[in-house]
């Protein structure tokens, strides 16, 4: 009952194999270093080098090298083969395999393939040279720790579980595979830690399926991607190093997934360091994005968050058509070329506490997109604060733009397109420094208003309707408004009337305008403005541009306006009433 010591005989050498090599149960099978070495020929009817034919086997301390050609077409030989065994440990080994010919099997062809192989250790081994893959784990062969190994040079994966669960892969080196370290279908529950995966010409660490998988402290440079979990869900990616891939540093294509403390270089201009494609309800939270190329780039995702990030380099987030996300509490900046965070086509998202700042575009870029809440954000030093821009087809409408602290920026806040970007919210937002505060070539903006409706002739105040000009009469108006005390910038200044009848508003219809305490004379810094002949409709409302006379006032200020009406002019060529409703002031 006790295990048998199979030792090789001498000190080195190397034997030659004929034919598979079985070891059988409770087996201690040892060479005494790695230059005993055995060799296959090139022998027909080798279908696996080493069978480990039993359970509780042990097979260390020697160099296993496939001739080239060895076995036949069709079947040709794993170099180390276990099938429904438990307890094998495999460490110390060398193992060369067969790379010159291809049977197009993946259950052959490896340097150890094991299949419903539980409870064993696979350590310090170096495997490399195989056709298909350096570790193969397949059909439910779980509980296994795969530790210490360097995998190169193999034609697949340089480590690969298949269908296979809750094991335990750590600190190995796959270099120069397709992949370094594959996590393929159905295989669930298992655990990637602290390995090194570098010039792959696939994917570092690819998870193509699988759930509750955790990819964790993990070094991935010089791969086409760094971590790829392609249709894996619940993954968790936590404290991996990822740099000088030349692809996306991690691409994240699967639901519920969390990416979260890692440190990410991208470097190409067309990738990010952290790519998130068709992926619902995950977590990106925490990572450090450097490099010139995209920070974390967002496609077709929805219920994702983005929070706690630094983005330094390229540009920032993108969100390009993603619905129902939250991105917050990010840093996003000193992009030589791009932009601190865009929403592009992309509805219904919240971006909040983030800051930005020193960027070579746009602070906020809302890219043709509606319905999004953008709040207690900080945007400074950059050459769009927060900026809005709608296109023919694919609008800006509804946005909200407040709360947010946006200084020192080119154009603070600049909303554009037109008839394109309709019905914009821009409200309680801290705006100073900027060459332009606040530019507005939009459509119905809505800003922080004031409106001061107007005393009827009789003294009554928001009757609305107060026909207080008349044909052939001198009437003046005079009323106070308060500025608010949160007042910083000057959107607009408007009198609203509604004219009695169609063609132009007399010539000699001025407006006074002073700093003044209630009740008191103006002072000495009163605007006069006339209005000039406007043209007008009957009953259709009109705003009388009256800004400039605005210029210098604060919050907390006392502004007596002072409207003034008199009787028909020679230059006027129709005579219109108007009805007086209001003043109305819209500020940041």
């Amino acid at each position: 009952g006790n295990p048998v010591k199979w030792t090789m005989p001498g000190t080195e050498g190397n034997y030659q194999i004929t034919a598979n090599l079985i070891v059988p149960a409770s087996t201690h099978f040892s060479g005494v270093g790695k230059g005993t070495i055995l060799t296959t020929t090139d022998a027909v009817g080798i279908t696996n080098m080493v069978v480990v034919n039993g359970d509780s086997i042990t097979i260390s301390d020697m160099k296993l090298v496939l001739g080239a050609g060895a076995g036949d077409a069709g079947s040709r030989p794993n170099v180390i083969y276990a099938s429904s065994r438990t307890n094998i440990l495999l460490e110390n080994l060398w193992l060369y395999g067969d790379n010159t010919v291809d049977d197009g099997v993946r259950d052959r062809q490896n340097g150890i393939y094991f299949t419903t192989t539980t409870d064993s250790k696979i350590t310090n081994n170096r495997i490399e040279n195989n056709k298909v893959s350096g570790i193969n784990l397949d059909a439910a062969s779980d509980y296994n720790t795969i530790s210490g190994n360097i995998c190169t040079n193999c034609g697949g994966d340089g480590i690969e579980v298949r269908d296979s669960d809750y094991n335990i892969v750590v600190s190995n080196h796959c270099y120069a595979n397709t992949n370094g370290i594959d996590n393929y279908t159905g295989s669930d529950y298992n655990t990637y830690d602290s390995n090194v995966c570098s010039g792959n010409t696939s994917g570092g660490i690819h998870l193509s399926s699988g759930t509750t998988n955790e990819v964790v402290g993990n070094t991935l440079n010089a791969n086409a991607v760094g971590i790829n979990p392609c249709g894996a869900v619940y993954t968790n990616i936590t404290g991996n190093f990822c740099y000088n891939n030349s692809g996306h540093g991690i691409q994240l294509n699967g639901d519920y997934n969390t990416v979260t403390g890692n440190i990410v270089w991208s470097d190409g201009s067309t990738h990010a360091a952290i790519y998130v494609s068709g992926s619902d309800y995950s977590v990106v939270s925490g990572n450090s994005c450097f490099g010139t190329g995209g920070g974390i780039s967002c496609s077709n995702i929805t219920n994702t968050t983005i929070t706690g990030n630094l983005c330094m380099g390229g540009v920032g987030i993108k969100l390009s058509g993603s619905n129902h996300n939250t991105i917050t509490g990010n840093t996003c900046s000193d992009s030589p070329g791009g932009s601190g965070i865009i929403i592009q086509e992309s509805h219904y998202n919240t971006v909040s506490g983030n800051t930005c700042e020193n960027n070579a575009a746009e602070g906020i870029y809302i890219y043709r997109s509606s319905y999004n809440t953008v709040s207690g954000n900080t945007s400074t030093g950059n050459p769009e604060g927060i900026y809005v821009y709608g296109t023919s087809g694919k609008e800006a409408n509804y946005n909200l733009v407040t709360s947010n602290s946006i200084r020192d920026n080119t154009y603070n806040i600049d909303i554009s397109g037109g008839a394109f970007a309709n019905h914009n919210r821009i409200i309680d937002n801290e705006v100073s420094g900027g060459t332009y505060d606040v530019y507005d070539a939009g459509t119905d903006t809505e800003f922080n208003e004031v409106f001061v409706d107007v005393p009827a002739p009789d003294g009554n105040i928001g009757t609305h309707v107060a026909k207080v000009l008349t044909d052939g009469s001198d009437i003046t108006v005079r009323f106070d408004v308060l500025i608010p005390m949160e007042f910083q910038v000057l959107v607009s200044a408007n009198i609203v009337i509604v004219p009695g009848g169609t063609g132009n508003l007399r010539r000699n219809v001025n407006t006074n305008f002073g700093k003044i305490c209630a009740d008191e004379a103006y002072s000495t810094t009163t605007d006069t403005i006339a209005v000039g002949v406007v043209a007008v409709t009957q009953n259709e409302l009109e705003c009388l541009d009256i800004a400039a006379a605005l210029d210098g006032i604060a919050g907390g200020d006392m502004v007596g306006v002072e409207f003034i009406r008199s009787a028909i002019h020679a230059d006027d060529t129709v005579d219109a009433n108007c009805y007086l409703i209001g003043f109305r002031l819209e500020y940041q």
